[in-house]
């Protein structure tokens, strides 16, 4: 079920119901629509969601309560453009810009259909989009001017991409997988294509930029334990490493780890003044002064970046008040909450 409220808690015992599954098991986030994506505008929302005939993508309309869903086969990954004007769906093997969200017709395809990436990303000025284009058993990572319509490769790679705009527009962060291996690199890549970096190389899983572009912060594998995970920040000028906390992830978390380029549109672990993260888990290391019996279950950590500061959020018995709530959520009117445990998480992550 796909749900709607107002931010402030005015209305939470009288959601607004967008969209309830009509087949529960299908979805890759069981029980639930998934990659839920408001508009920058706050008027419209993208979600996966199960039908009778299989997953489809809804564009919902918040202010009329109506929606539409795309003639499209998963996987899907998708992105709203910065002015909410433009909407950019990859997806059975294409990559499409809808300009005409009433009526949700392909105004523009792009050779963008290639298997080795998931999310495309407009420009954070949203006069551009990149994406992977595939040449004769070569990859790369593409930026589509829309003034002159033209596509200017920035960077090739080998093997699967997943990459996001830093937030100047400058530059885009690019983790590269290996197929033969679980090594991993992220790259740092001139949105000109001028200059191309490497950053560091690991078993790293996912990045996300700071609120000032001035740092990422990554998760990689445990080498040792390989159920754990690491979240170290590293400065994206500097390439000074600072190591946060060692963690097993929820199921929730890690979904969204391994889907982050999808999921880093909708959710930040960043707070906005990009002093801290948080997360959900099982926290193995820094040891926390909550004693060994909290640390071994699930629940929501709050790690200053400079690895000084550490606390938790609230316990069930001791649910969030409204201004505690309100201080971890961004500004906007209206939160989405999918029938998953998700919806909790997500909240406490925007």
């Amino acid at each position: 079920m796909l749900l709607s409220t107002m931010a402030d808690g005015s209305i939470a015992d009288r959601p607004d119901i967008l969209f309830q599954n009509q087949y529960d098991r299908i979805g890759v986030v069981e029980g639930g629509p998934h990659y839920s994506l408001w508009s920058p505008d706050g008027k419209k929302l993208a979600s996966i969601v199960g039908t009778l005939s299989g997953l489809v993508l809804a564009l919902f309309d918040t202010e009329d309560e109506s929606f539409l869903t795309l003639p499209l086969r998963a996987p899907m990954y998708f992105g709203w453009s910065p002015n909410s004007e433009r909407f950019a769906v990859h997806g059975s093997r294409k990559l499409q810009i809808i300009d005409d969200l009433i009526d949700g017709e392909f105004g523009l395809e792009l050779e963008g259909g290639s298997s080795r990436y998931f999310a495309p990303q407009f420009a954070p000025d949203g006069e551009g989009i990149a994406f992977v284009t595939e040449d004769d058993g070569n990859f790369f990572l593409n930026v589509h001017q829309f003034s002159n319509k033209t596509d200017t490769p920035v960077a090739s790679f080998e093997g699967f991409v997943w990459f996001r705009w830093s937030p100047d527009g400058e530059s885009l962060a690019v983790l590269k997988g290996d197929s033969q291996s679980a090594e991993s690199e992220i790259w740092l890549v001139a949105a000109n294509g001028r200059s191309k970096m490497l950053l560091v190389r690991g078993r790293y899983q996912m990045f996300m930029w700071s609120p000032d572009g001035e740092k990422l912060l990554l998760s990689e594998v445990d080498k040792l334990q390989p159920f754990r995970a690491l979240w170290t920040v590293i400065d994206a000028n500097a390439g000074v490493i600072t190591q946060l906390a060692t963690f097993t992830p929820t199921l929730s978390l890690q979904q969204m780890i391994l889907f982050f380029d999808q999921y880093s549109a909708s959710h930040t672990f960043w707070s906005p003044d990009g002093q801290s993260i948080v997360f959900a888990g099982v926290l193995h290391t820094p040891i926390s002064d909550e004693g060994p019996s909290a640390r071994s279950i699930e629940r929501i950590w709050v790690v200053d970046v400079d690895g000084d500061t550490l606390q938790t959020a609230p316990s069930r018995s001791d649910p969030l008040s409204s201004d505690q709530l309100a201080n971890r959520v961004t500004t906007g009117t209206s939160l989405l909450l999918p029938g998953v445990l998700l919806a909790l998480v997500g909240a406490l992550f925007e």
